[in-house]
């Protein structure tokens, strides 16, 4: 809504000026010698001004005026992501983030979407791998590849160029892509990538080759890997090599037993240790070890 204020009388603008300054020095002439006080006199003076002032407003005739869009001119995209992600259930959370979208899609008479369908065109769509149009957001199948948003966003921009769109309202979990890393088949072969599934061969009763699954993630793009797992798992990395930084917290906390943070091969000698440059930060009461092992 823009607001605008002009004159519909602008014609009349210089005889008014010039009616305003003629009576304002009559008006001051008349009462400079009245016999009356000062105050009185100022009190007297500014009425008569502020009269005629609104007396000379009638004539120029000043004017508000609003402008407002018109109901259903403008378009308004509503986005939600569909990729197989929304699936999982946040800790604490009774349901999925797929349940609790779509709840908060759903059609009702007096809902968000009722209320702006009433000023402006509501465009419906979906996006995992790709955009879909939609008639409204009934059933949504949550089983997309990946959240392509940035591409999805493009395509609506060359679709609406040129047309009133008032803007895209998105609803996502976020662009991470789930990776799912699962044994091959007895089939011989080496990796394989399956939509957002790796299927690796398994050599040994180890599990995984470490240093295979980080070549499966580079070739889909990623160059930083965060491990956050439990002592099996780091310790794993940490024995192939191939970490660059290790984090560990130590805290005031005597437990007295429990799985060991880490498990390496055991070493003969003090000299096979290892020994990385170290940061240490204090967390209140624990300490971060922030390991360079580069």
């Amino acid at each position: 809504m823009n607001e605008s204020f002009y004159l519909s009388g602008k014609e009349w603008l210089f005889p008014v000026v010039l009616a305003l300054v003629v009576a304002v020095g009559f008006v001051l002439w008349a009462y400079h010698k009245a016999p009356t006080d000062r105050k009185t006199r100022r009190i007297c003076i500014g009425l008569k001004i502020l009269g005629i002032v609104l007396l000379l407003l009638c004539l120029v005739d000043p004017m508000v005026t609003e402008e407002r869009a018109k109901p259903g001119g403008n378009l308004l995209a509503l986005v939600a992501d569909t990729s197989e992600g929304l699936n999982l259930t946040d800790a604490g959370a009774s349901r999925s983030r797929a349940a609790i979208l779509q709840t908060a899609l759903e059609p009702k008479s007096e809902n968000w979407q009722a209320k702006l369908a009433n000023d402006f065109e509501l465009k419906r769509y979906r996006f995992d791998t790709r955009l879909a149009n939609l008639a409204n957001f009934d059933d949504l199948k949550f089983a997309g590849a990946a959240s392509r948003l940035g591409e999805s966003l493009r395509t609506l921009g060359r679709r609406f160029r040129g047309q009133p769109l008032a803007g895209v309202v998105v609803f996502t979990d976020g662009v991470a892509r789930t990776v799912v890393v699962r044994r091959a088949g007895p089939e011989p072969g080496g990796a394989s990538v399956e939509r957002s599934v790796v299927l690796l061969p398994v050599p040994g009763p180890d599990g995984f080759e470490l240093g295979a699954v980080l070549d499966v993630l580079r070739g889909q793009g990623l160059r930083r890997v965060l491990v956050e797992g439990g002592g099996i798992t780091v310790s794993r990395f940490l024995q192939a090599g191939l970490l660059d930084r290790l984090h560990v917290t130590v805290a005031p906390l005597l437990i007295g037993s429990g799985r060991a943070a880490l498990t390496l091969p055991p070493i003969e000698t003090l000299a096979q240790a290892l020994r990385p440059r170290c940061r240490h930060f204090h967390l209140g009461e624990d300490v971060l070890f922030d390991l360079d092992l580069r």
